[in-house]
């Protein structure tokens, strides 16, 4: 018996596949988050693939040197969207290439994760193609998730969100206390800092004495970023970290922050 399933229909097969399997993951199964993510990429590039065949019918398919058809991949059907005007965001083409990174690894390489970030940006991503399907394709995912599926869409759509606003109110917290200690000190800056997280892309990254860097996102934990501020080993004065040189001083192996002033970097060397 012949089954065929549509582009729509089979991005669709696939979330719900990758649903179930997440829920089996949830219930102890943890190998089974290898198979929910496959499922779960595939879901997405044939999503925005058939968004993209709304768009542009007659460029999906192309044609190799060799002469064989192969359909385009999902960075193409999100640039002919962009070429629409129903382009995705930043955030959410950013977290598309964070979940490949991680299915090119499970398919060509070694393969390990943390259960938690895998549930929290699984979350936030399918809620962002939601949000994306509902107000540029008016398309309403969730009506075509099998019933016994949408509880794990809010499982793991609630869990980043949860998370990310307990996240937000220690960063505000820690934002008013520095306030505060900046107004009791005669409006002297103190050098509590916030930063974008590289890795989660949250405005969590914040001054913390315990971490080796200075630094700690109350998200994800993450500690590095090159717009984060050190002290230069020489002169102590603070510098973004992406304007400081590693430097091995004694030749050695001993290595310390150093910046362009103290090597004399023309760029900052005063004419006499």
């Amino acid at each position: 018996m012949k089954h065929t399933l549509s582009l729509f229909e089979n991005s669709i097969d696939s979330l719900n596949e990758s649903l179930k399997t997440f829920e089996r993951a949830k219930n102890g199964g943890v190998r089974q988050y290898k198979f929910a993510i496959l499922n779960f990429c595939q879901f997405a590039e044939l999503l925005f693939k058939y968004f993209a065949w709304k768009a542009e019918p007659d460029k999906i398919i192309y044609k190799t040197k060799s002469g064989h058809e192969k359909s385009i991949d999902l960075w193409k059907s999100l640039k002919i969207l962009s070429t629409k005007g129903v382009e995705v965001d930043d955030q959410l083409r950013s977290d598309l290439e964070w979940i490949k990174k991680i299915r090119n690894d499970i398919e060509h390489y070694e393969f390990s994760f943390e259960v938690e970030e895998i549930e929290l940006f699984s979350g936030k991503i399918l809620s962002s193609i939601i949000k994306y399907a509902s107000e540029y394709q008016d398309l309403e995912l969730i009506w075509h998730v099998d019933d016994d599926s949408k509880e794990t869409i809010v499982y793991l759509a609630k869990n980043y969100d949860d998370k990310l606003n307990v996240a937000l109110a220690v960063v505000q917290q820690e934002e008013d206390l520095d306030s505060a200690e900046c107004l009791s000190n005669g409006g002297i800056e103190t050098y509590w800092r916030k930063y974008d997280c590289p890795d989660c892309n949250n405005s969590t990254l914040i001054s913390n004495n315990a971490s080796d860097t200075g630094y700690k996102c109350v998200f994800c934990g993450n500690d590095d970023s090159d717009e984060m501020e050190i002290e230069c080993d020489s002169c102590s004065n603070l510098w973004e970290k992406s304007e400081l040189s590693y430097y091995d001083y004694t030749g050695e192996g001993h290595f310390r922050y150093m910046c362009p002033v103290c090597l004399h970097h023309p760029d900052y060397v005063k004419d006499d």
